[in-house]
């Protein structure tokens, strides 16, 4: 059995992903919707409810670093 501590990741992890541009519009506005049609807002939800439970949030300024990024 694996402790939810096992399955985080660290913050520092945010700084390696690159989100500018036009390719992440064009998956969440274009595809997303095409493959899942109406439920891609409510996957999109809970995609990124899980996400933020695996990130190592400590305190409020863990969260700062998040917005800053």
């Amino acid at each position: 059995m694996s402790t939810e501590h096992e399955n985080t990741l660290p913050l520092t992890l945010l700084e390696e992903l690159h989100t500018e541009g036009a390719g992440y519009d064009i998956i969440r506005y274009i595809g997303l919707p095409e493959v899942f049609g109406n439920q891609s807002n409510t996957l999109l939800y809970f995609m990124g409810k899980n996400i933020a439970r695996k990130l190592q949030i400590q305190s409020i300024s863990d969260i700062k670093y998040q917005i800053c990024i």
